[in-house]
């Protein structure tokens, strides 16, 4: 019996290297690096060989000291697990292969700007590992795409609004693979996406499409949207028979568009007790037909102003400072009725 065991023990010791599995022992700290939570000299690191992340979406990694027995296959470097030895603020650059998929700022946060795959390094020079030792580590990142666009990139302050209006089927691009987002904005988008909220959303109260302007074309994409705003009184056009649908539209009618589509839902009563209470700058200079409008989306935080207070009524609109709009005037105002069940894209 006491034959049998000794044998056993034998086999059991030699079946790592009959494998081709290699046994390292680590004396001296390496450096790494690692997203996982971990706690400084006692859990143990898996790090997964990539992390996907979304488009817009920010991964924090950490440079980190790390110690420990290390089991290695054939012809891999990495290990199956190490022991963090310390934390490493200092002394680590970090560089991204490809910043126009993800870049990296100097405290290793990553921020997927489109979809692909790149590698993040980094390197050490401080004093907590030593000279000698292995002072780089990489780490693979996918960011997965997040709207089809190549004009509208994860680190742009209006990705996420894009993203909202794109997936909530209210915009789509100007044309393939573009949405356009420095476009002005005409007065034919801007009723087409009020519009869309109509339709499209689980809405009951829909108008019949009549009254259609002398220069809006039968048969034309915004034909629709159009004799809707002017039944519901969304829009008023231009005069008695013409709506203009090519201009662009001003921040003072994108407001009252707003407003009125809001007002036939019941008025703007519903925002809650957060309110804004200053006002622009140049209110002054706001056309009469949009002051109350601009007085409540203002308010409201549906408008947001420019430098120095302004709100600017005669700008136009461009097509990313609406897509922002219609997604704060979404949240701020449809929800309260309990509709913001809204379809997405597939």
């Amino acid at each position: 019996m006491k034959k049998l065991l000794t044998l056993f023990l034998a086999v059991l010791l030699m079946l790592p290297f009959a494998a081709g599995i290699q046994l390292k022992a680590i004396t001296a700290p390496h450096f790494g690096i690692t997203s996982n939570d971990y706690s400084v000299g006692s859990s143990k690191i898996n790090r997964p060989e990539k992390h996907e992340i979304e488009t817009g979406e920010t991964l924090r990694l950490y440079g980190i000291a790390k110690y420990g027995n290390e089991m290695c296959l054939p012809g891999e470097e990495d290990s199956l697990g190490w022991y963090v030895d310390s934390e490493l603020s200092d002394g680590i650059t970090w560089t991204s292969d490809d910043p126009g998929i993800a870049s990296v700022d100097k405290n290793g946060t990553v921020i997927g700007i489109r979809g692909g795959k790149t590698v993040i390094r980094a390197e050490y020079a401080g004093d907590k590992v030593p000279p000698d030792s292995v002072n780089r580590d990489e780490y693979e990142i996918e960011v997965l795409p997040g709207v089809p666009f190549k004009d509208v990139a994860g680190d742009m302050w209006f990705y996420s609004n894009v993203k909202f209006v794109y997936e909530k089927k209210l915009m789509v691009g100007t044309k393939k693979n573009a949405f356009g987002p420095d476009t002005k904005l005409t007065r034919a988008m801007a009723v087409t996406v009020l519009y869309r909220m109509e339709t499209e959303m689980y809405f009951v109260k829909l108008m019949p499409s009549h009254g259609i302007f002398d220069d809006v074309p039968a048969g034309s994409w915004y034909e629709e949207p159009v004799g809707w705003a002017k039944s519901a009184g969304v829009s008023v056009g231009k005069g008695e028979s013409l709506f203009d649908p090519n201009a662009n539209v001003t921040r003072a009618e994108f407001a009252a568009m707003l407003y009125r589509y809001f007002k036939s839902w019941g008025g703007l009563s519903q925002l809650g007790n957060a309110r804004v209470t200053s006002k622009p700058a140049d209110m002054d200079f706001v056309p009469e037909y949009a002051r109350d409008a601009v007085a409540e989306l203002w308010s409201a935080g549906i408008i947001k102003g420019k430098p120095g207070g302004l709100f600017d009524p005669d700008a136009a609109v461009t097509r990313a400072e609406a897509a922002a709009l219609y997604e704060r005037f979404f949240y701020g105002v449809i929800r309260d009725f309990g509709l913001e069940d809204m379809p997405t894209t597939d």
